[in-house]
């Protein structure tokens, strides 16, 4: 998923948010499939998985841009950069758009994860 969201925002040129919503259907699928019945468990491992793999593409998109500019590897530069340097990439990368998909994330989640509970 990770891969996935790397090239499309390097396609796109965007920090690509819209991604999260594929990520929560994902981890939820998987969860799904796997067997873990829906509660409080299944909706925080949701929550969770969905957050490592936004964190971890953002992060990777920043070392690829921070990349390019000095020449070096992404893996490389995603390793050297910190943070703080990735946050502020992301946030100014983003639209104010991106902002809805955020808490749309944690309904998505609510409803494959936690919904039908008994």
């Amino acid at each position: 998923m990770t891969g996935m969201w790397l090239s499309i925002s390097i396609w796109l040129d965007s920090a690509c948010l819209w991604m999260t919503v594929f990520a929560t259907l994902d981890i939820s699928l998987m969860l799904i499939l796997t067997g873990v019945s829906a509660g409080r468990r299944r909706f925080f491992g949701i929550l969770a998985g969905t957050s490592m793999i936004v964190l971890a593409s953002q992060w990777l998109i920043a070392g690829n841009a921070f990349g390019l500019v000095l020449g070096i590897l992404p893996f490389e530069a995603a390793q050297q950069i910190g943070s703080v340097l990735a946050l502020e990439f992301t946030r100014l990368r983003m639209v104010p758009m991106d902002l809805i998909y955020l808490p749309l994330n944690i309904i998505l989640s609510w409803f494959f994860g936690a919904r039908g509970a008994k």
